[in-house]
């Protein structure tokens, strides 16, 4: 069972510190984690957790060591018996940081464990190409060093809106680099044969980050894009020109794949309705305030159709995502109501739910979606009727 406990970086700060004063910190550590860990054989639970705290203690809060020798004895001896270390690295492409680090974590007790990344947390785009990047190096260093426990995480950071299947390229590719198969056309040939799908197809599904050097806001400039309100502009000073018409040769280039009789169809259909989107919103706001300021009439009432255009857009990408066969929500995850706890006096309904002869219907979930199709199409509607206040 996995535990968690990475990044606290204020452990025996704040209230801690108030109640009992400075407190060595690998003591609070290895303190929290002993009685963890007899709750986990309490269970008959093996445990493992994310080693960067131990790592961030003994190296001036970074968890990357340049050195072996950050980690010392007192290091290794905070991490009790009964847990074993994951090492997570979502971002470098450089083998000898992998190899540096594996090496650091063979010094505790256990076998090492390795976690890396599936790009899923960039709003609704993958991040396929980016995974193969940084996941070839990591996956070198694993077969070298004999790291056998290896999985990669799939975040749903701050939406959950990237469906898992848009990653299917990278994760097939990435576990063929860890049998030791790099050539990629082998790779690729293996993959439709699999799937039925070209990989290079699946791997257009990157198209919307894939807007070289566009400044990054949260690593997400199309998501940033799609909720820049055109009345307020919060992200305006990101938008940079020739952006826009690269939305729509996307989009372009997308559509012919979503018409296609493929299980992935969805897929490409909501990257081509969210790159039209784009292509129409983009800069809709600028243009909105550099009429408006210079009291252009004309030019005002000339994007009244833009914006009509832009809640048609918005439209059939709201429809795209969460209507059937392609909800996300519902495709790979459950509303929030349904995530309780496991025991005894909840065990025939947890068994409903898993019964796939009785698919869940989550209230939540429901309206979660009907906030997301608020949110994206709703304020069109308001901002069409504000830009005819402007005009009379």
């Amino acid at each position: 069972i996995h535990i968690g406990m990475d990044e606290a970086f204020n452990l025996g700060m704040g209230a801690y510190l108030k109640k009992h004063g400075l407190t060595n910190r690998f003591d609070i550590i290895h303190s929290h984690l002993e009685r963890v860990i007899e709750l986990c054989k309490k269970y008959d639970f093996s445990p493992i957790m994310w080693s960067d705290m131990f790592f961030r203690l003994a190296n001036n809060g970074e968890y990357v060591v340049q050195d072996l020798s950050a980690i010392t004895d007192e290091v290794i001896h905070a991490c009790p018996e009964g847990v074993e270390l994951v090492y997570w690295d979502y971002y470098s492409n450089d083998k000898d940081q992998y190899d540096r680090m594996i090496d650091a974590h063979a010094k505790f007790p256990g076998e090492v464990w390795f976690a890396g990344g599936a790009w899923s947390w960039q709003g609704f785009v993958p991040g396929n190409r980016w995974t193969l990047e940084s996941m070839l190096p990591a996956m070198q260093a694993c077969r070298e060093k004999g790291v056998e426990n290896i999985f990669l995480t799939m975040w749903g950071d701050n939406g959950g809106e990237c469906s898992f299947w848009a990653l299917l390229p990278s994760l097939y590719a990435v576990r063929r680099f860890y049998d030791g198969v790099f050539d990629m056309e082998q790779i690729k040939r293996e993959f439709a044969e699999l799937t039925g799908e070209r990989f290079d197809d699946m791997m257009l599904l990157d198209l919307p980050i894939d807007l070289g050097k566009l400044q990054y806001i949260s690593g997400a400039p199309h998501k940033s894009a799609l909720y820049n309100d055109a009345f307020l502009g919060i992200f305006d000073k990101a938008l940079l020109p020739g952006v826009k018409e690269q939305y729509a040769a996307m989009a372009e280039r997308l559509a012919p794949l979503a018409e296609r009789n493929s299980p992935f169809a969805y897929l490409y259909r909501q990257m081509t309705d969210l790159c039209r989107l784009l292509s129409v919103k983009y800069d809709l706001g600028l243009r909105t305030r550099e009429a408006y300021q210079a009291g252009d009439k004309d030019a005002l009432r000339a994007l009244i159709p833009v914006y009509a255009e832009a809640l048609a857009c918005a439209e059939n990408f709201v429809d795209s995502f969460i209507n059937g066969d392609s909800n996300i929500y519902m495709a790979i995850g459950r509303g929030y109501d349904e995530e309780d706890s496991i025991g005894d006096k909840n065990k025939d309904q947890w068994e409903e739910w898993t019964d796939e002869s009785n698919p869940p219907t989550p209230r939540d979930t429901i309206a979660e979606q009907n906030d997301f199709r608020t949110s994206i199409i709703g304020v069109k509607r308001v901002q069409i009727n504000n830009i005819m206040l402007m005009i009379t």
